[in-house]
Order: C-alpha cells, then structure tokens, then sequence
C-alpha cells in the first residue's frame, strides 16, 4: 500500500505524463495538410538515425599520501542512439534518444579515502546497463521542449560546460546533491523515470524544472527498474541565463518529497527529515579572442543542502578553462580547478566516534590537459591534490596522477 506521499508523488508524475502525451497530439496536428497527403509514410530510416559510441580508459594512482600508494585501470563504454522522429515518422518536433553503459575495472578511491572520490566514471557496481531512454518534444517554434523517460539530470541541471574537462566528481555536479536519495539521484551511472520541461522565456532567459522517481535504478542494476515510486520523487527546478558569448549564471532549487532518513539517528528524534538544497552557478567568458586561440572562461559554483540526510552540508567548486592554448592545437584545452566539499556536524560527529579528528571539509585542486591527437583519439593527463582526504584532519595530503584515453566515434545522416 502506498503511503500518502507516494500517492502524492505519483499525482505529480500523472499530469506531467497527461501533459505530454497532449503536447505530442498538438505536435501530430500541427501536420500540414501537404505532410499528410502521403499519410504515414516514414522516411528511410537511415536519414533519421545518428549513432555515437565512445570508450573512455583511466590509468589513475596514488603518488603520495592516501591510504595505500597503488593504481587502478577502470573504463567506460557507451553506446548511444538518436532518432529524428521528424525525418523517420513526419512527426515534427520529437526525438528518441537511446544510450547504454558498461564500466568495468577498479576502484581508485580505494588507494585515497576521499568522501567526494577522484575519478568520476568509477562505479560501485561494474555491470552493462541501460543509462538513458527519453522522448523529447519541442514547441512553440522550439522555445518549449519537453522530456519523458530515463535521463540524466546532470545534463542540464547544476552544470557549467567550463566544468566538463575535469576528472573529479565534484565537478560535475554537487555533492550535497549527489549523495542523496535512496540509490542516489538521476545521475551517472543510473538514472530514474521522469519528466522534464524547459522553456526559453526570453533570448538569454531559460526556466527548467524535473520530477523524477526518487530511487534511480534501470534496465541492468541489480534488481532493474521498480516502477512503483514508493520513495517519493526528486523535484528540481533551475531559472537562468545564458548567453554563448558572455557566460551563464542560474540558481537552482531542489527536494524530496518523502522525509529521507536521518545521517545521525538520536534516541527521541524523527528518523527521516526532509532532504532539500539550493545551489548557485555562474560561467564567463574572461576574453573574446576572434580567432578562438586561448579563449578563457572561469567557473564558480556553490551549493547547501539540509545536512541531516547527507554527508555535506553543502560545496563550492570554481576554475578556469582554456580552450586551444595553442594556436597548432585547435582541439586541446587546459583546466584549473578546485573544490570544497563542507562535511555536515553530524557526518563529523560520526567519524569522531571512531576516533578520526574530523575536518570541516575536503579540498581539492585539480590540473588537467586535454588534447585530440586524432579524429578518433583524445589524451588528457590529470594530476590532483587532496586535503584532508575522508574528512580526516590526520589524513597525509594525497597527489594522484591519472591518464585518461577517449576513443570515439560518431556517424549522422
């Protein structure tokens, strides 16, 4: 039986799918009668189809400090497909994406200790799965697009494109948002069903908002999908704006509409607590050289979470990306980055009971450089430093060194 929230939770899924399927009947009868004089007749399909499939291999270790000097050699394989539903079935304005993963290999912050991790396709569970199915439908001459199916929240929410060069989780999106949830939110490597809706309000003015189930899992996670949402949904919303020139800036709002449980359970107290945070981004662009040469963009992010269900009470995380260094290197790029993850009291209070003289947070400073050497072939050697690596002001500074390979290939028609 489901509880009062997860009936809730369900009614606010419901009319998002309602919605969509409305918006998709709009889209099939906005038609001219011109497409519709061949009635269905799709269009070779080849036209419609474009593929992606990239392997990504790490070789990342410890140099110094952590908790043991070793390395590891993990990968990630995906395979991706898109389906311009517009060219396959005239139906205008709708997309099909398609993605799987499979990650193998080892599991590096295991030689380091961090709370926050070092390299951020490593997985607790090394399996082939589903990652992303999702039906998009754009209107209103593309000012609205909407989104059902399994998706990547980071792909649009709590994101700086500045930030996607960088190896360290934390980059790629908070961790007082990451490490919440039953199995986590809908983020790598497992995403949830959900409903997403984007609208461009104005050039530069965009406002986004997503209800997802609130326990990620898909088709290839131990146990699969479990459609029964009898953990509440995740709610976020983001209003922002950008602009390919000048930068981004955004503020973000997200929340659980179950009580999650406690980090620290207190004879007395309620064992679950809401689980919200709010978080602040913002990307510029420091030059605009016309020829593209080391163009430089800085990056500064900072988020808060509730601190009762989760290790942090919130993070900041800021750097600069320089694309094209050099004039000879038209792919390559250099990033400087570092990031803060603040430990909540409660995750603190639980170390010192095991007898760690806990710190208020990690730090870290990341230097990376990437470059492609061939069409099909990227290189980018990583170096990091930690700070009190597992919250632990006792830990030795850990130096990681790390190499990442990126074999890719892409095919549109």
């Amino acid at each position: 039986m489901y509880s009062s929230l997860n009936i809730r939770a369900a009614r606010l899924l419901a009319p998002c799918v309602v919605a969509m399927l409305a918006c998709v009947a709009t889209a099939h009868a906005q038609t001219d009668a011109r497409d519709r004089g061949d009635g269905w007749r799709s269009a070779p399909i080849f036209e419609a189809l474009s593929f992606e499939a990239s392997y990504v291999a790490d070789g990342i270790g410890v140099i110094s400090g952590g908790v043991a000097r070793d390395a590891a050699y993990l990968d990630n394989l995906s395979l991706a497909v898109d389906v311009d539903l517009e060219k396959a079935l005239r139906w205008r304005g709708a997309a099909l994406h398609l993605q799987g993963l499979s990650n193998l290999g080892g599991k590096p912050n295991a030689f380091v200790g961090t709370l926050e991790g070092v390299d951020n396709i490593e997985v607790a569970d090394a399996r082939p799965k589903l990652f992303e199915l999702w039906l998009e439908q754009k209107l209103f001459q593309e000012r609205l697009a909407l989104a059902i199916g399994f998706f990547d929240l980071n792909a649009s929410y709590y994101a700086n494109d500045a930030a996607g060069i960088f190896l360290s989780p934390p980059f790629g999106i908070g961790s007082e948002l990451a490490s919440t949830g039953p199995s986590g939110p809908s983020i790598f490597p497992s995403t949830a069903l959900g409903f997403s809706a984007r609208a461009q309000l104005r050039r530069d003015l965009y406002v986004q908002g997503a209800v997802v189930d609130a326990s990620a899992g898909v088709l290839g996670d131990a146990g699969g999908y479990q459609a029964s949402l009898s953990d509440g949904v995740l709610l976020i919303a983001e209003i922002g704006a950008q602009n390919e020139t000048a930068g981004k800036v955004a503020v973000g709002f997200w929340g659980y509409s179950n009580r999650q449980q406690r980090l620290l359970v207190i004879e007395g107290e309620p064992e679950r607590t809401p689980a919200q945070g709010v978080y602040l981004l913002t990307e510029l662009a420091l030059n605009h050289p016309e020829d593209g040469v080391r163009l430089l963009r800085a990056f500064a992010r900072i988020g808060a979470s509730d601190a009762d269900t989760t290790p942090f009470a919130g993070g900041a995380q800021a750097g600069l990306h320089l694309a094209r260094p050099f004039a000879s290197r038209p792919d390559a790029a250099f990033g400087l980055g570092v990031h803060y993850g603040a430990i909540s009291s409660d995750a603190r209070f639980l170390a010192q009971q095991d007898g760690a003289r806990a710190s208020r947070g990690e730090f870290g400073v990341e230097i990376t450089y990437a470059d492609q050497l061939t069409p099909w072939l990227s290189v980018q050697p990583d170096l990091q430093v930690l700070f009190n690596p597992g919250g632990d002001r006792d830990a030795p500074v850990a130096l990681v060194a790390g190499l990442r390979l990126t074999l890719s290939f892409a095919s549109s028609r």
